[in-house]
Formats: structure tokens, C-alpha cells, sequence
């Protein structure tokens, strides 16, 4: 529908510009006015709107917005003072992805209205309980959405309601990678403090060689072999402290398990890390969810293991942030 509308109106928009004079100028700002109308009454009169609910997190976060009311991949109005805003949404440069546990979704904002706040972009975010199941705690930075301003200022809300958004709305959309062959060669497994070894898999403590494949983690021990399934989409990296890592949710048999590869840096992967427990730049381990962890003893394959193998990753930004902190951040 609005494939075939927007550039007829476009045309009509070229046509009156080419008038002169302050009548021609008053007939512009008249048929601008009939063609928005015009277009905000075809696109809402056809599709219903998801309304989000929004309040706030930060008391000087700019001019109030209450609600935001999403109209497919058309267009959106944002409520701002109780005042309607519409802008079309620009499917080229909208998109979704993951990030950490959540699923954005990221719409790109042509207003249609000069005299409306020139916003440029609206983020969703949205926890994956299908990965990752019942959500234990609120972080409320990740759920919070975000309006970006002109200058690059982010403005986060918290969301009062939940709107149910479909995955690939936008052609541009996260997609489950196909991994390069890397093979870990692992010491015992080390059961952390506090850890009952007999609600470890076994499959998990016979393990001596761990390879990441394709979609498939594999358990390798003297005379076993097991294959996990990676869940799509649950695969992301992340930095912080003194540690890069690689976060995986896996399953078998309908049960699923966190693994975890934790580097001091992903940009000198040593195919002979440093055994010990001090962090040095050669340090290298896999862990199992909240159970215990490995030594890594050889690294097959090791110029496949780098940063940005994974669906969700830190920017050039973030990762040169952490490889260069800021000393003032600290204080």
C-alpha cells in the first residue's frame, strides 16, 4: 500500500515546488498539508496500531514522551506533551538485531513535519524467554527503549506495557551464523566452590577436546563423543574488566546450558595459552554455566577464534574503549 502511494506523492510535492512568490509558497504549505493528512488517514485507517507506553528514566531526559503507536513498517507517531508527532519509517535504514539477551528492533524516522522534534531513531528491545526462559531479574538499561536526537543524545524509557513485534519485519535482521571449525583441547574439568559434581552431566566432566562447528558445540572424551545444538540467535560477545567472551546457550535433549569462552584478549588467541590461574595476555578458559571450568591446553584452528564471530558484538567504539580506558571514567 504504501509502495505505490508514497512516490505519488512525492510527485505532488516536485510539482508544487516549481511555483514562485508568496501564493506559490501558501499552496505548497497547503498541499503539503492534505497530503500528510491524506497519508496519515490511508496508513492508519488500514493498519492498527501497537501503542507502546513509555515513562521516563531520567528526570532530564528532555521534553516528556508518553507513548509511541507503531503502525507496521509504515509509520509511527510519538506522543510528546499530548501532542501527535508522525514520522515515516525508512525501511532501507531500519533494522533489527541482538544484543546481550534481548532482540531490538530499530526504526530509522523521516518526520513528516518540520515543526516536530527531529528524532532519527526509536529502539525496542525485547528479553528472548525463548532462549533463555523465565527472566530472573529487570536489567533496566537493556529493557529500556531509546530515542536518539539530532545530536546523538539518548533518551531511555522504561515501557509501562509490552507490544508483541514480529521478527523480520525489516530486511535487514540478525541471522544465525554458521561457526569455522575451532577445537579446544581441555584439562579436567574444575567444579567451582560450593558445586555438587553429581549434577554435572557427565558428558561435561569426561570431556577432553571441545570443538565449535557449524551450529554444533561437541563433547569429545576418551570413548564418548556428544553434540550440542546452539540455539539460534543466543550467541554474543561481550567486554568488560579484564576479559573478552563469547557467550553460547546450548541443548540437548531438551535441556539447555550456558558455555562460555573468556580470553584476556581476542586479538592474540594463542594456540598454546598460558596455564594458571593469573590473567595474563595468553589466558584462555571455557566455562559451563555456574558449575566449573576448563584449562585450555591447545588451540586447533586458532586463527578461526576471533572477535566477531558471533551474532551480537561490541562496536570498534566499545572494544577500543575497553582496550583504552579512559583513566577519568575510573574516578
Amino acid at each position: 500500500m504504501n509502495k505505490t502511494f508514497i512516490p505519488a506523492l512525492a510527485l505532488v510535492w516536485g510539482l508544487v515546488a516549481c511555483g514562485g512568490g508568496d501564493t506559490s509558497t501558501q499552496k505548497q504549505e497547503e498541499t503539503r498539508g492534505e497530503g500528510d493528512a491524506l497519508l496519515k488517514a490511508e496508513v492508519q485507517g488500514s493498519i492498527t496500531p501497537k501503542e507502546l507506553l513509555l515513562e521516563s528514566l531520567r528526570d532530564d531526559s528532555g521534553p516528556y514522551v508518553k507513548s509511541v503507536k507503531i503502525y507496521g513498517t509504515d509509520s509511527l507517531v510519538i506522543c510528546r506533551k499530548d501532542k501527535d508527532y508522525t514520522y515515516l519509517i525508512d525501511n532501507e535504514r531500519s533494522s533489527e538485531r541482538t544484543h546481550h539477551m534481548y532482540y531490538q528492533w530499530v526504526f530509522a524516522l523521516v518526520r513528516k513535519d518540520n515543526s516536530a522534534p527531529e528524532y532519527k531513531q526509536f529502539v525496542i528491545p525485547q528479553y528472548m524467554d525463548d532462549v533463555y526462559g523465565e527472566r530472573k531479574f529487570l536489567d533496566v538499561y537493556d529493557d529500556a527503549c531509546i530515542l536518539v536526537a539530532p545530536n546523538n543524545e539518548t533518551l531511555r524509557f522504561a515501557m509501562s506495557n509490552v507490544v508483541d513485534l514480529e521478527r523480520n519485519m525489516f530486511v535487514n535482521h540478525p541471522k544465525a551464523p554458521s561457526f569455522p571449525e575451532m577445537e579446544f583441547k581441555v584439562g579436567p574439568f574444575h567444579p567451582f566452590s560450593g558445586v555438587d559434581l553429581s549434577n554435572v552431566p557427565s558428558f561435561w566432566k569426561s570431556a577432553e577436546t571441545i570443538v565449535l562447528k557449524g551450529d554444533r558445540l561437541i563433547l569429545r572424551g576418551k570413548d564418548s563423543s556428544v553434540d550440542l545444538d546452539i540455539v539460534p540467535l543466543s550467541d554474543y560477545e561481550t567486554c568488560g574488566g579484564e576479559i573478552y567472551e563469547w557467550y553460547f546457550t546450548v541443548r540437548k535433549e531438551g535441556l539447555s546450558y550456558t558455555f562460555t569462552i573468556s580470553s584476556s584478549s581476542p586479538d592474540e588467541i594463542p594456540c598454546v595459552p598460558t596455564q594458571g590461574e593469573f590473567i595474563d595476555s595468553n589466558t584462555l578458559r571455557l566455562l559451563v554455566g555456574s558449575w566449573g571450568d576448563y584449562e585450555v591446553k591447545s588451540v586447533g584452528n586458532c586463527g578461526n577464534f576471533k572477535r566477531g564471530i558471533c551474532t551480537s558484538y561490541p562496536t570498534d567504539e566499545e572494544y577500543n574503549n575497553w582496550v583504552n580506558p579512559d583513566v577519568d571514567d575510573y574516578y
